[in-house]
């Protein structure tokens, strides 16, 4: 998002502001010099990093910098976090090459999502002989543009970028347009009566909401996008699994390199977490079966897993502690993580710091 922009942001299952640093990521302003004795861990990752549905203390990140103060001062850990809303690995790779390095961290932790994170894979490389920036002043670089990030949403067409919210509602915002009827005749190029056909077995709440906003409309477009007859038309392929495990690779390198420590984390979808209420839920969205895409989604896992364990990456598969859960960790309509969610990665990322030596006794 736009630096310094504040959004009011009201969805049909969580209320909040969302504040924006003069670098276009939520929370305080990126740190510049690294103080003597202190170590840094950096986020990297997307919506779910950024911590979509959460306040900004609520957030994975922020619950686990919480969790190293209270454990004493020899733990000197400054925790920042660079998540992205609508971004994937082609972002979180530019991300770090860009200005990540140049933070001096100790610990790299990159959230990867089983889901959209392998959208437009195959559209992407990495290009050999890119450069890593070392060092950067962060007195100048006061806007995303300056970061590098924004190349990846100029790539596919992304409109969240400009500098004064005409609206305050955040769909509004990163369309550019209202959220109405209108939006979605004209997105999908049919016919007002076309909509009323696609959409008339679909749960009328959630219909509702998503004309108002109060829903990622991508959920209202894939359902009749579906209806239409395209329905494995963002089907992942092998392309899409080989750009994303490069980027783990790449940033293993890299990271070795400097003695930064790498960690994955395996953030899965909800249809793996809760299988049956994500049934009832597509079915409520007029879905008589699973997409493919979703249905490769556990295989390219498991893939991504043995990938990892073959080039020593460290990495944490989420699924079992979000399961595990005693209440649901997801918004099951918005299928973000909530804030039971966060606490629980931040546990087990704060785990994976004593199991490592990173924390003091």
């Amino acid at each position: 998002m736009s630096p310094g922009m504040v959004i009011n942001y009201e969805q049909r299952e969580y209320k909040l502001t969302l504040k924006y640093n003069r670098f276009g990521f939520r929370g305080s302003d990126l740190p510049s010099k690294k103080k003597s004795g202190e170590k840094r861990i950096l986020f990297v990752g997307d919506s779910i990093i950024e911590g979509q549905g959460v306040s900004e203390n609520e957030r994975a990140s922020d619950v686990l910098s919480e969790k190293l103060k209270s454990m004493g001062s020899s733990n000197n850990y400054t925790v920042i976090n660079v998540g992205q809303i609508a971004t994937n690995p082609d972002a979180y790779f530019r991300n770090l090459v860009t200005f990540g390095i140049a933070l001096k961290p100790d610990i790299v932790v990159m959230g990867i999502f089983m889901g959209n994170d392998f959208m437009y894979g195959r559209d992407n490389r990495i290009i050999p002989g890119y450069h890593v920036a070392e060092s950067v002043d962060l007195s100048k670089n006061s806007n995303p543009f300056a970061l590098g990030y924004v190349r990846t949403f100029l790539k596919y067409g992304r409109r969240s970028l400009h500098r004064k919210p005409w609206r305050h509602d955040f769909w509004g915002i990163y369309f550019r347009a209202c959220i109405n009827e209108y939006f979605y005749i004209k997105t999908l190029g049919i016919t007002e009566n076309d909509f009323k056909n696609y959409t008339q077995a679909i749960d009328p709440g959630l219909l509702q909401d998503s004309l108002h906003g109060l829903i990622n409309p991508a959920f209202l477009l894939e359902s009749i996008r579906n209806r239409m007859g395209d329905k494995d038309s963002k089907f992942y392929n092998e392309a899409d699994y080989e750009y994303v495990v490069s980027v783990l690779e790449e940033s293993r390198k890299i990271l070795a390199d400097r003695g930064i420590k790498f960690l994955v984390l395996i953030i899965p979808d909800i249809c793996e977490v809760y299988p049956d209420k994500f049934r009832e839920i597509y079915t409520r969205w007029d879905y008589k079966d699973i997409p493919r895409r979703v249905r490769q989604l556990p295989v390219f896992k498991e893939r991504m897993k043995s990938f990892c364990l073959g080039r020593g990456i460290q990495f944490i598969d989420l699924v079992q502690p979000l399961r595990s859960a005693p209440d649901c960790s997801y918004y099951l309509i918005d299928s973000h993580i909530n804030r039971i969610g966060h606490r629980i990665v931040a546990d087990e990322v704060c785990r994976w710091l004593i199991e490592q030596g990173c924390l003091a006794d």
